[in-house]
């Protein structure tokens, strides 16, 4: 076990607007993405799409970007959606998702990347230009026809992530 702690002056926040999804193409039979296609054509992206290598991309490059690096709209969609009998969505896929991305920002952040804030993709279900209703990436869940809230558990996670300024990765 990894003790994580991010700095006071780190930004974490939800971002809004339109995501791209990376990999786990096989799990919980998602299927492919247009970004998990557009991944597997040689020469798009080096290596692979995991968090691993976000962290060797911002490292290889600190110079020539120049400018502090702000992650937005990364997240993950379709993670147990269901609102179970004790009233709560459990999307632990989303939090294993959110947690091995901050690991790789934080194992960058150590070796000198210029990483100043991370936003996760979405605080909110949402309309998507792409596919409608069809997906649901937010951190909270909305019911579309009655406009019902409820906060999944990967928002608590989050919450408290950021109330902690960190988490213990396993």
């Amino acid at each position: 076990m990894e003790k994580i702690r991010f700095s006071p002056d780190f930004m974490f926040g939800v971002a809004t607007s339109a995501p791209q999804v990376e990999g786990a193409a096989q799990i919980d039979g998602k299927g492919l993405s247009i970004w998990d296609t557009f991944s597997r054509i040689p020469g798009s992206i080096v290596d692979s799409t995991t968090p691993e290598n976000t962290c060797n991309m911002y490292q290889s490059y600190p110079g020539e970007i120049g400018i502090p690096i702000y992650i937005t709209e990364n997240g993950t969609y379709n993670c147990n959606e269901t609102i179970q009998a004790d009233g709560k969505i459990h999307d632990i896929q989303r939090i294993k998702y959110i947690e091995g991305f901050l690991y790789w920002i934080y194992k960058a952040i150590e070796e000198g990347a210029d990483i100043r804030g991370y936003y996760a993709w979405s605080l909110l279900d949402n309309w998507e230009w792409s596919a409608g209703y069809e997906y649901r990436f937010g951190l909270v869940h909305t019911d579309f026809d009655t406009q019902k809230r409820i906060c999944k558990d990967s928002a608590h996670w989050y919450r408290d992530m950021i109330k902690n300024r960190g988490f213990t990765y396993i």
